[in-house]
């Protein structure tokens, strides 16, 4: 950018340079409203111009550049905004995926613990039963016990005491 402007500087000197020299002996009257000047060379009423109307065109060029600004920044602010917009729905949406995974992992932790009560339960009724049986085979060899311990008791004579005579 900046050699595009050089060249174009270059340009218009050289561009002065042969008007200068085109009209160098051409002399013109200049009337301003207070003052009359006499055999003024061309060049330097076209040089005098040129400077008066960039004088003039200076504050609008400063005014265009402050509006396009302007226009930059409140462009900036919308495209801020924007992406401040498109980050919050971001994070709203990993947080709705986040709630529902601890939702999800909460229901299969009380899936297991379920599980796992009833698979306790399940043990200790199994433990139960068993020692249910092991008590009813005790049982059924005590009875078993007793029942030939009152049979021999029923089959020995009973002797009594003859002491007393």
């Amino acid at each position: 950018m900046v050699i595009l402007k050089l060249i174009c500087t270059l340009i218009g000197a050289i561009i002065i340079v042969f008007v200068v020299g085109a009209n160098a002996g051409n002399q013109c009257d200049v009337d301003l409203v207070f003052y009359h000047f006499e055999n003024v060379p061309v060049a330097t009423t076209a040089i005098v111009a040129f400077a008066i109307g960039a004088l003039f065109t200076i504050p609008f060029a400063f005014f265009e550049k402050e509006q396009k600004r302007k226009e930059f920044m409140n462009r900036f602010k919308q495209r801020q905004e924007a992406i401040r917009k498109r980050q919050a729905e971001e994070a709203a949406r990993i947080k709705a995926r986040q709630d529902l995974a601890q939702e999800k992992a909460e229901e299969k932790a009380a899936r297991l613990q379920e599980k796992h009560e009833a698979a306790e339960k399940a043990a200790l009724e199994k433990a139960a039963k068993q020692q249910a049986k092991e008590d009813a085979k005790k049982a059924k060899e005590e009875a078993k016990l007793l029942k030939k311990n009152l049979k021999s008791v029923e089959t020995e004579p009973v002797v009594e005491n003859s002491s007393d005579e």
